[in-house]
């Protein structure tokens, strides 16, 4: 999500992703212009990064995305801009279909992560 979140907002800023321009893709052994989409079962089996590694790069591309998004001015929410992959949309569409993903994958991460864990961190949170 950081990822996408990242080459979005740099779309729409015209500013240079923190993915390459501080040096994460090098540092994650990675090609500075992979989204991560499309990769096969066994690029994906083979990726492994430390927490440390994954939360540094979380952590820049969060400050990058809230900085990038603070500084749109209201008469660019109609330009097209580059989303993912070549597909074109208007900068406020980009900005919901953002939104709606990073919604979308979490929902799945807490789906996968319940069906590691079982039902008990919903307990644990204190729900019923």
């Amino acid at each position: 999500m950081s990822r996408a979140r990242d080459l979005i907002t740099s779309n729409i800023s015209g500013e240079n992703q923190v993915w390459i321009s501080n040096g994460w893709a090098d540092r994650f052994g990675l090609d500075a212009e992979d989204v991560g989409i499309g990769d096969s079962p066994e690029k994906v089996a083979a990726f492994h990064a430390g927490r440390s590694l994954v939360m540094g790069y979380l952590d820049d591309a969060h400050e990058a995305t809230m900085r990038r998004l603070s500084l749109i001015p209201s008469e660019q929410f109609d330009q097209l801009v580059v989303y993912a992959l070549g597909d074109t949309r208007p900068v406020w569409r980009a900005l919901v279909g953002m939104a709606g993903d990073s919604t979308q994958h979490t929902g799945q991460i807490a789906y996968l992560r319940g069906m590691f864990t079982g039902m008990g961190w919903r307990r644990r949170a204190g729900w019923a």
